[in-house]
């Protein structure tokens, strides 16, 4: 596992190498290329207070490859329409960008999320994570502190399966309105370079 430090405004500051130098970028986008981006693997940010984060990054060869269950990685079952996260679908709204990806790359990485973020169990508020596999992202944010199950994970993913089609990108919020229970959480998928968790995070590539 390796830690980088991340300097944040939540929509904008600076990253460090593995090194701990620290780099910056302006408000009006990334300039700084690659600092942020070690490899295929998994990414976790948390961010403190005042917008400090560090970031830990475990390539794909040390990630937890068990799944506490049979999940499918976001597919959606044959022959039904939302699958089993159709429930939130009727809660929150679910944001397609318009985009495909390679399923034989996303599910697999979406699992690895899943497990990984079972495996870490509760995360504070602006817990970011994300897996970085070739040109895909699949990642979740965290508004509220809240405990995430590998079951939670795939069933985001899946209810993005549902509307955004089987390739599709896209992620679900769950709102953190009086029937959320104070969960306010993201989970999606996009194509590496884009943004994520808010309007110009895009992982620091």
């Amino acid at each position: 596992m390796k830690s980088i430090t991340l300097i944040t405004l939540l929509f904008s500051g600076a990253f460090a190498s593995p090194a701990q130098s620290q780099d910056s970028w302006s408000s009006s986008g990334l300039k700084i290329r690659n600092t942020g981006d070690q490899g295929d693997g998994l990414y976790l940010a948390v961010f403190d207070d005042n917008g400090h984060a560090t970031v830990e990054f475990t390539p794909f060869s040390e990630l937890n490859i068990t799944t506490p269950d049979a999940g499918d990685g976001g597919k959606v079952p044959e022959n039904e329409g939302e699958a089993p996260a159709s429930r939130l679908s009727k809660r929150n709204g679910i944001t397609c960008s318009g985009r495909n990806g390679n399923t034989a790359i996303m599910d697999p990485a979406n699992r690895q999320l899943a497990s990984n973020a079972d495996g870490h169990g509760q995360y504070g508020r602006n817990a970011w994570g994300w897996v970085f596999s070739g040109d895909y992202v699949s990642y979740f944010c965290c508004y509220t502190t809240q405990y995430l199950a590998y079951s939670k994970i795939i069933e985001y993913h899946t209810s993005v399966s549902g509307k955004c089609g089987q390739s599709g990108y896209g992620f679900k919020r769950q709102g953190n309105g009086p029937l959320d229970g104070g969960d306010d959480t993201a989970v999606g998928r996009t194509f590496k370079g884009d943004h994520f968790c808010n309007k110009s995070f895009n992982g620091g590539i």
